[in-house]
This record gives structure tokens, C-alpha cells and sequence, in this order.
């Protein structure tokens, strides 16, 4: 399942997390396109984590 997470803050990258690890497809969504957080939360989560929205 897709699924798209509003907040790169702490909840947002840990409920990020536990969808990936779960087998989900996830974007997380910021005010920006190149939000470092994001970026980087996607990289480590691998091939279920997208970019920000």
C-alpha cells in the first residue's frame, strides 16, 4: 500500500519508518522538495521510502 506522511519531524520519519519495515511505500511530505530531513529519512529507509512530495 502507498501511503504519504505529512511532517518530517520525529513522528513523521518514525511512523515513516515502521510503514517501510512493514512492507509500504512511503513519501513523506514537507513545505519544500529538497527538506534535508526528508532526503535524507528517504535515502536510509531504502527502496520503500520516496522523496518528499
Amino acid at each position: 500500500m502507498r501511503y504519504a506522511v505529512l511532517g518530517t519531524g520525529q513522528v513523521g520519519r518514525t511512523l515513516g519508518g515502521r510503514l517501510v519495515e512493514l512492507g509500504h511505500e512511503v513519501r513523506l511530505g514537507s513545505r519544500t522538495r529538497d527538506n534535508t530531513a526528508a532526503v535524507q529519512w528517504a535515502a536510509a529507509a531504502g527502496p520503500g521510502g520516496g522523496g518528499p512530495l
